[in-house]
């Protein structure tokens, strides 16, 4: 990779300098990665080192995009705001990295999704968001998948409250925040067996797109069209839907396929909500006030506390 001191240009039409802040608060700690003080953390094997003033992360090959991460936790959005996020990264191959801005817990609610570009030269990125809530929020990088081990490095990370010029920039050049290569979304609650299957995929092509429907041994077991939808407000980027509703037989573990892109787990059968009881129940128990919590009843161990 690249020296940071010579910067190529933009991997994607990037709207704004991510060195920009005189206009609001930083809210991301030594972003520029110059201090050590930086809070990134890292999962799914994914080491971290600081080397010359970047964040660089050594990745392991294999799994799903979502099994190896780098985030940032506890960013305080305030509901209906504009916020601008910017990067400027490299990488030892060609990637396009899934970013995504999203609530620090259950149900990890997300409040914008991005695709990076990089490559062996330091490249930038920057768009505006609008906050969808105020809860706590995290940004991560989804780095798994690769069929080989491979290398980042975050020269610069910033998430600040977007000026009125920078938004009306942004209202003005409307931009898809995740390309074709993206992951289709599914219900991971499941689908009934003999209820509607309907699955988004977030696309700027206006062709319908080839979808294939796949078991837990990755064997295709319904294969269909999505159907173009147009450009989607609420998620700022064009969609399609793949609906695979004449598919009625049960199991777990299933995945929608477009591309070389696969949708998280879920499963089809007549039941898919008695966890739901379970769940519900089981939310008590992290509540209680004046006894120790137990990170294995809980379900994490993050969750553990003792008595207050």
């Amino acid at each position: 990779m690249t020296s940071r001191k010579f910067l190529a240009a933009l991997a994607l039409p990037a709207l704004f300098s991510p060195l920009a802040s005189a206009q609001a608060a930083e809210m991301i700690a030594d972003g520029a990665f110059d201090k050590g003080s930086d809070t990134v953390w890292a999962s799914g094997g994914v080491n971290l080192s600081r080397e010359d003033g970047q964040l660089c992360a050594s990745i392991p090959a294999g799994g799903q995009a979502w099994d190896r991460l780098i985030g940032v936790n506890d960013l305080s959005f305030i509901a209906d705001t504009p916020y601008l996020f910017s990067v400027r990264l490299e990488s030892s191959e060609p990637r396009k990295i899934p970013v995504l801005v999203q609530r620090n817990e259950e149900p990890w609610t997300a409040q914008a999704s991005f695709n990076v570009a990089s490559d062996a030269t330091l490249q930038a990125f920057s768009s505006v968001f609008r906050a969808k809530e105020g809860n706590s929020a995290q940004v991560i990088f989804q780095l798994g998948g690769a069929q080989a081990p491979w290398r980042m490095c975050l020269d610069v990370l910033s998430v600040r409250e977007a000026s009125a010029e920078e938004m009306a920039q942004a209202e003005s050049k409307p931009q898809m925040l995740v390309p074709d290569d993206a992951s289709p979304r599914v219900n991971q609650a499941g689908y009934f067996a003999d209820g509607p299957k309907r699955a988004t995929v977030l696309s700027e092509g206006q062709e319908p797109l080839p979808f294939q429907l796949v078991d837990a041994a990755e064997t295709v077991v319904g294969e269909g069209m999505t159907e173009p939808m147009g450009f989607d407000a609420t998620v700022e980027a064009g969609t399609q839907v793949a609906d695979f509703s004449k598919f009625q037989t049960p199991g777990e573990a299933y995945k929608l396929v477009v591309g070389d892109k696969a949708s998280q787990p879920f499963s089809i059968g007549h039941d898919i909500y008695s966890r739901l009881r379970i769940d519900a129940l089981s939310w008590f128990y992290p509540q209680r006030s004046g006894t120790e919590i137990k990170g294995e009843i809980a379900g994490r161990p993050m969750r553990a506390r003792p008595a207050i």
